[in-house]
């Protein structure tokens, strides 16, 4: 019995060390206000990312509705508030977008600092850089907490 208690400890001493893992999520409203020339559209939307802790990946969802004319595509971007920036990701499909997005240093970087958008294109030929658009902030750190309980079941 000894034996369990001391591998026991050990292991949540050595959990208690281990770095916490954290999933960083991002957010953003959509709305024709936030595109660099504003566009008057009423449509509005909704997108998430979640970052993995080691920053390579990116589980997103992009959701929107109301748009002028026929959703045509989105994409993500890398750029401030207020910018026109270069896509980084081109996304088609129908609403809501969704997939899991394997990306660089620079774009995950651009997301840490915030430089990161989405924007929905219609076939509206009034609005040729977009209809909608939102940047993207940081909104939590989700820390998956380890507990003794799961230190024991490990050695059962």
């Amino acid at each position: 019995m000894k034996l369990v208690n001391t591998l026991l400890l050990c292991g949540a001493l050595l959990l208690a060390a281990a770095p916490v893992m954290a999933e960083r999520v991002y957010e953003a409203d959509l709305t024709g206000d936030q595109e660099v020339v504003p566009s008057g559209s009423t449509a509005f939307g909704h997108a998430t990312l979640i970052m993995n802790d080691a920053m390579t990946w990116i589980n997103y969802t992009v959701n929107f509705a109301g748009l002028d004319a026929t959703f045509s595509h989105a994409g993500f971007f890398v750029g401030e508030v207020g910018t026109v920036g270069p896509e980084a990701l081109a996304l088609g499909g129908n609403a809501p977008l969704a997939g899991t997005w394997y990306v660089d240093a620079e774009v995950a970087n651009a997301l840490f600092e915030e430089r990161l958008y989405v924007n929905v294109f219609s076939d509206d030929e009034m609005f040729p850089d977009g209809e909608i658009r939102g940047n993207f902030t940081l909104t939590i750190v989700a820390d998956e907490a380890v507990s003794f309980g799961d230190v024991k079941a490990l050695y059962r």
